[in-house]
């Protein structure tokens, strides 16, 4: 019975720091945004880069650095319906040549994390 009682709460507690990105971001990349069929660029649909969109990619990683204009926010649209903003680094100046942000959902959240122009897991 302890033997069973610990697998358990070791796999619990493995499952509380799994990173989540939700499925239809997966492997994704913003490379996908423009040029892959299970994507359609909002072109028009992007959202301000506030001072509140700001914070939520801080969140994630660091763009205080960055001016406005070395920021680029591109609106997609997944298969499913779910409309997502890409909020990212896009100037060598700021980013050394690759880029980094979030990509957040219809809410402003931040649900994936935007590495050398790939999507992950927020850790």
């Amino acid at each position: 019975m302890k033997k069973v009682l610990t697998l358990i709460a070791i796999t619990l507690s493995f499952s509380s720091y799994a990173c989540v990105i939700p499925s239809e971001l997966n492997n994704g990349s913003l490379y996908q945004i423009f040029e892959e069929e299970n994507y359609t660029d909002l072109q028009g649909g992007e959202i301000e880069l506030t001072p509140q969109v700001r914070l939520e990619v801080g969140k994630v990683e660091d763009i205080s650095h960055c001016s406005d204009e070395n920021i680029t926010i591109s609106s997609f649209s997944t298969i499913s319906g779910q409309v997502f903003h890409a909020v990212y680094t896009s100037e060598d100046i700021c980013d050394g040549g690759n880029s980094y942000g979030a990509v957040l959902d219809e809410n402003s959240k931040a649900v994936a994390h935007i590495g050398d122009g790939d999507f992950y897991c927020i850790d």
